[in-house]
């Protein structure tokens, strides 16, 4: 007997007592089939049950009599059952209890014996004796005698003492299993395995090992228990144990499509120790158009790569063409077939959120590019070399709170992903510092026209202003010097304009930002501050009527130009560059400082990774924050009308 089987057996035996005390108490496969009952014998309990007596205390005492005389035969069952109906009149349910107890522990099996076992329990579950009513219904379940249909009835009891207790975890498994095995329609199934599933997962580490170790137990959630103990040690990469249980769980009835996975892992497995040590995987956009973008990314690596100079890295690069399905299965392929040492890419969020699952899932050393949020969450081989949402809207918000004293802002946004993210994230920063989101409209993505929006925001529409519309519309009918045919008496056109607040935040381009300006100027609101995102980089700061505040990247300085990146990229490629080039090379140079120190797996990439905190970038020094973000200086600019 190992370890573990002992230290779940003493489980059972002490803390479970369900197992130990069915054995012990002779369970049912030895219990012996009472006697038939004669005819004259019935006839005798019947004559008794109905006699008239003086007391129910004497009904009893020749009851008893009655007991003494049949106590092998099927009829001491309905006496019995009878006694205890006449105690609980006279009120002592304890002693109507420990009937039914003396029926169920009895050597003797009684055909309508379910009865007893279910007043039994029901009695110990009001003393508060959980363990003991459960025991007392799993020696009826495991009865080979007794009908699936009674058994559920009593597996569904059991149930009902078990689901609200927090403890009591290996109880809950045998009655779970039970419960499946005993249910005939799918949905129940489905039912019982879904609770538990959400029991398993929520296991402790060491609890699990141990129900794992021991399955057989579990009947129904043996398949799971193992599954779920190869998961855990896949994830902590202790290949040999996740091996073994993932082996054993393929041995059982387990679900196909957990056993498709499993395979899958254990494939996974073996390619896992194939790795070329010099060889990168990179994934960009080389179509569409974000193309451009893939082709300057291309080039900050292959600089800071050193790819023209007898380097030993190389680099498998591959058209992610802005689609998250193209690049998964590209990931695939280089995991699989290239068998690359580490993964760069993701410029887009669905793009970069695939690479990030796949990164985990193959444990690849991999920096992302996009600004998505969480994308390193709870991922240990996941690094994001972005200036991120927080890190711009941090910035813009002390500005705003800090500096300007703005205390109420509206939100503009597109429905897309980038809009969506920046708003929720602006609005939870903005409340946390003390002020207010008053107004918030939301429009498609590509929108040209914005007029219903900016109505909205400047509640110019009738949904609270009806009252005042109609009256200022009567007032503007009965003045004579008003041509009522040349002027719309629309609400845009005569209510006066209403705004809380004091700037209005749109997370979206230039060239939203100009056609949303547009609808303001057209109503007559100038005293208002546009705030947004680097994606005003390109701002013209000349003829402005309205103010407006963005977050990007510092400008180049003297210093900048002087770098060792600035002049090669210059000689190399002819052109100045931008913050693409940049951050591609910075990703090179993060990679190449761990990977020159001959390195030849994917977890001491990834353990020498996590250990840099700082190094030298292309213009500065640039720190690696604890969740594994590049942190980058952020700038906010401010055009001012004079």
């Amino acid at each position: 007997m190992n370890r573990y089987l002992i230290i779940l057996f003493c489980l059972f035996v002490s803390g479970c007592s369900l197992l130990q005390q069915s054995i012990s108490n002779k369970n049912f496969h030895n219990k012996k089939m009472a006697k038939q009952t004669n005819l004259q014998e019935n006839q005798t309990w019947m004559k008794l049950k109905k006699q008239k007596v003086q007391s129910k205390k004497e009904h009893i005492k020749l009851i008893d009599q009655f007991i003494e005389k049949n106590k092998d035969k099927e009829i001491v069952f309905s006496a019995y059952m009878f006694k205890a109906k006449l105690l609980l009149q006279i009120q002592k349910p304890k002693s109507a209890c420990l009937i039914y107890y003396k029926i169920v522990k009895s050597p003797f099996h009684y055909k309508n014996g379910i009865e007893a076992y279910q007043k039994s329990a029901r009695c110990l579950f009001k003393e508060g004796k959980i363990k003991k009513a459960v025991q007392v219904l799993e020696n009826f379940i495991q009865n080979p005698k007794e009908s699936v249909v009674k058994k559920k009835q009593l597996a569904q009891m059991q149930w009902s003492f078990l689901k609200n207790k927090k403890d009591l975890i290996d109880l809950k498994l045998v009655n779970l299993s039970h419960l499946i095995a005993f249910s005939t329609k799918i949905e129940q199934k489905k039912y019982w395995f879904n609770i538990s599933k959400k029991l398993i997962d929520s296991l402790k580490i060491s609890d699990l090992v141990i129900y794992a170790n021991q399955a057989d137990f579990f009947g129904r959630l043996a398949p799971y228990l193992l599954y779920k103990a190869g998961q855990y040690f896949l994830k902590n990469k202790k290949f040999s144990k996740a091996e073994k249980y993932f082996k054993k769980s393929l041995a059982t009835s387990l679900d196909p499509n957990l056993r498709k996975e499993v395979k899958q892992t254990l494939y996974l497995m073996k390619k896992i120790s194939k790795v070329n040590p010099y060889l990168l995987g990179v994934i960009v956009p080389l179509s569409g158009r974000r193309k451009s973008l893939g082709e300057k990314i291309l080039k900050g690596l292959y600089l800071g790569l050193s790819i023209d100079k007898d380097s030993p890295w190389q680099m498998v690069i591959l058209d992610s063409q802005s689609h998250p399905e193209v690049v998964r299965t590209h990931i695939n392929d280089l995991f699989y077939n290239y068998n690359v040492m580490g993964l760069i890419g993701g410029l887009t969020g669905d793009t970069a959120e695939v690479m990030a699952q796949k990164a985990e899932e193959f444990f690849l050393p991999t920096v992302v590019l996009s600004q998505k949020r969480e994308l390193t969450k709870d991922r240990s081989f996941v690094f994001q070399n972005a200036i991120t949402a927080q890190d711009l809207l941090d910035s813009l918000i002390k500005e705003i709170r800090q500096n300007l004293k703005m205390n109420q802002v509206a939100i503009l946004y597109p429905d897309d992903s980038y809009g969506k993210d920046y708003a929720t994230l602006f609005s939870k920063l903005f409340i946390k510092k003390g002020g207010k989101i008053v107004a918030k409209e939301i429009y498609k993505p590509g929108e040209v026209d914005f007029k219903n929006s900016v109505q909205k925001l400047l509640q110019l529409n009738l949904d609270k202003r009806m009252e005042e519309f109609e009256k200022l519309k009567a007032e503007l009918l009965q003045k004579k010097d008003i041509s009522t045919r040349s002027l719309k008496l629309t609400p845009e056109n005569i209510l006066p304009v209403q705004k809380e607040f004091s700037a209005v935040f749109i997370p979206d381009s230039l060239i939203s930002l100009q056609k949303i300006k547009d609808h303001f100027k057209y109503y007559g609101v100038k005293d208002i501050y546009f705030l947004g995102t680097n994606l005003w980089k390109g701002l013209n700061p000349k003829r402005q009527e309205f103010s407006f505040i963005f977050v990007d990247v510092p400008k180049k300085q003297d210093k900048d130009i002087k770098s060792n990146f600035y002049k090669s990229f210059i000689k190399s490629y002819a052109y100045s560059p931008g913050h693409f080039e940049q951050r591609a090379y910075n990703t090179a140079l993060f990679f190449k400082q761990a990977l020159d120190k001959n390195i030849n797996t994917r977890f001491l990439l990834q353990k020498e990774l996590k250990s840099i905190n700082q190094f030298d970038g292309a213009y500065y020094p640039l720190t690696i924050s604890k969740d594994q973000i590049f942190k980058y200086p952020v700038e906010v600019y401010k055009i001012i009308p004079k």
